[in-house]
This record gives structure tokens, C-alpha cells and sequence, in this order.
């Protein structure tokens, strides 16, 4: 199993029997054939056979055709009833939990229910104590805005991840993790969420930026040293 990354962005492939398994395709054409040759330099002998879809937004999913025109493509039910990029998914599957055995390698794909996007899963890889998921948790305070989050039942349903037996948690962005990092990760919303509410009752103005900022960083000082903080708050 290798991680991929351009800086930014991050996803997982696997070394199969007779070929590889990918999830995602980067952000672009340009980023899946990137991609793609970077697979390639490391395992040249060995073409593209699947691609996972981890959700529905195109800058994970949207260019498998670019990565690996003609391979498999593997997606949750939420996912495939609205994704709409270049490949549509040729197996579909729903619930909770499922189990993999593609090609020699061995996985379980894990939908905690609604996080981020449709169909958002992760990928648990318990030989190797590995869960791979993207636009949840990352290093850090957390993303710099929230579209497209299911925010009532997000910090729960990561949570829920943690009854996984794994010790490395490979996001969607930037570098992996542990399980401390990834738990001071569902906190930061916890607390985002209670910092909010206090703002209002004690008559924060929502529209002076600066009243907003001035109060954000006092509250959660705490979190000063993690990750984006500055650039967050």
C-alpha cells in the first residue's frame, strides 16, 4: 500500500497480484496523469484495474478516465446516485460495511453515515492498522470553511471510526496521523460549534470581522499551536 500526494491533496493505491487498485483521481487531468505516471515509474508492469471512489466532489473523483480509462470503478450507493464525473461507477454497493478482496488485496470500505459530500467511505486495511478517508479529518484545527458538511451528525459518525482497530489515519490532505490527532481533530469542531453559540449569546457582532476575530482567537487559544489555526480562525 503507497500514499500519493502533491502537497496538498493526498490519496492511497495498492500493489495488487496482477495489477493496481487506486482511490481517486486527483483534482484535474492534468493532476490524474500526474497521478497515473507516478504509479507508473513505480510499478511499471502493472496497469490500473480499479478505481475506489472515496465521495462525490470531482476534485477527488471527477477524472478517472484520465487516470485509467477502462477499469472498474467502485462506489457507494450515496455517492453514485449524484456523481457526475467522467467514469460512472461500475459496482455499486450499500450499507454500512463492506468487505474487499480485489486482486490479492484485502480491505473493508466504511460508510459511518453522513460527513462530508454523498457517500463519503473509508478504507480500513486492518493487516496494516490503516484507515484511509477523505474531507474529514486533517492535521490541524480543520478546513477553512464547510460546504457541503453534514455538521449534526459528522462529529459522531467520525467517532464512530475509532471502534476500528488502526493506529495511522491517511486523509485526503496534507499527512497522516494517529489516533490523538485524529480524536484533537473532532474536538476542534466540538469546540468551533460551542465557541459559536457563546459568540451570539454574548452579543458578538457577526458582520465587524474584526469583533468576530478578536473574540475567535482569545476563545481558542488553546489550539493556537495546531496546524492553520491562524489561517482558520
Amino acid at each position: 500500500l503507497w500514499t500519493a500526494s502533491d502537497g496538498t491533496y493526498r490519496t492511497i493505491f495498492a500493489e495488487g497480484n496482477e495489477g493496481v487498485l487506486v482511490f481517486d483521481t486527483f483534482y484535474s487531468p492534468g493532476a490524474a496523469l500526474a497521478y497515473r505516471d507516478a504509479i507508473g515509474r513505480l510499478l511499471p508492469t502493472k496497469e490500473i484495474h480499479t478505481v475506489v471512489y472515496s465521495h462525490d466532489h470531482l476534485d477527488h473523483t471527477g477524472f478517472a478516465l484520465n487516470l485509467a480509462p477502462g477499469a472498474d470503478v467502485v462506489a457507494h450507493e450515496e455517492c453514485a446516485r449524484v456523481v457526475d464525473g467522467q467514469a460512472a461507477p461500475t459496482e455499486v454497493w450499500a450499507g454500512l460495511r463492506r468487505e474487499f478482496g480485489v486482486d490479492g488485496v484485502e480491505f473493508e470500505l466504511v460508510y459511518p453515515g453522513p460527513t462530508h459530500g454523498n457517500g463519503n467511505v473509508g478504507a480500513f486495511f486492518p493487516e496494516l492498522r490503516l484507515l484511509f478517508m477523505v474531507d474529514t479529518v486533517i492535521p490541524g484545527v480543520g478546513y477553512t470553511f464547510f460546504p457541503d458538511w453534514h455538521l449534526t451528525r459528522y462529529a459522531g459518525a467520525m467517532r464512530s471510526l475509532l471502534a476500528l482497530d488502526w493506529d495511522t489515519f491517511v486523509p485526503g490532505h496534507f499527512w497522516s496521523v494517529d489516533r490523538r490527532g485524529f480524536e484533537q481533530n473532532l474536538e476542534w469542531i466540538d469546540v468551533v460549534r460551542d465557541a459559536a453559540r457563546e459568540a451570539l449569546a454574548e452579543g458578538v457582532d457577526p458582520d465587524r470581522y474584526d469583533e468576530v476575530h478578536a473574540w475567535a482567537k482569545e476563545r481558542l487559544a488553546a489550539y493556537a499551536g495546531l496546524f492553520r489555526f491562524n489561517e482558520y480562525v
